[in-house]
C-alpha cells in the first residue's frame, strides 16, 4: 500500500472538490465503493491512510488526478519533472504565493492550454 498524503490536507482536499462536485458523502462513498463513514472520516482526518486503489477511485470520482490528491506522489512527480533551475524556481515562487493568485494563474494557464494544439514531446532540434 502507499503512502498517501497526509489525512488532513487530503480530507481538505476531498471535501472542496465534492462539494464542488455537489455530491453529498454518501454518493461520494458510492461512487468510490466505500462506506459513508469512511468519507466523513477522511474529510475530518480522521483515517490515517488511503490505499492505492481507493485513492484511484476517489480521483476518478471527484475528478482529478491522483498526483492532485496524494502530496507524495506530487512530491515525486516534481522530483521527474524539475530537472531544470527554471522549473525549480518556477515551483518554488508558485509554493511561495498566495492562494488566490496561484489560482489565476492555473487559469491563465488553463485558458492557453486550451488555445494551442498539443505540443510535440520531441526534442529534436533542441539544445
Amino acid at each position: 500500500m502507499p503512502p498517501d498524503a497526509p489525512p488532513a490536507l487530503l480530507g481538505v482536499i476531498v471535501r472542496a472538490r465534492r462539494r464542488e462536485r455537489h455530491l453529498t458523502q454518501a454518493e461520494l462513498a458510492r461512487l468510490v465503493g466505500v462506506t459513508t463513514q469512511t468519507i466523513s472520516n477522511l474529510e475530518r482526518g480522521e483515517t490515517e491512510r488511503v490505499n492505492g486503489a481507493t485513492l484511484s477511485r476517489l480521483a476518478g470520482a471527484l475528478g482529478v488526478s491522483e498526483v492532485e490528491l496524494d502530496a507524495n506522489r506530487l512530491a515525486g512527480s516534481v522530483t521527474v519533472h524539475a530537472r531544470t533551475l527554471a522549473r525549480r524556481a518556477a515551483i518554488k515562487q508558485l509554493l511561495e504565493l498566495p492562494e488566490n493568485e496561484v489560482e489565476e494563474i492555473l487559469a491563465d494557464l488553463n485558458r492557453r492550454a486550451a488555445k494551442q494544439p498539443p505540443r510535440s514531446r520531441s526534442r529534436k532540434g533542441r539544445r
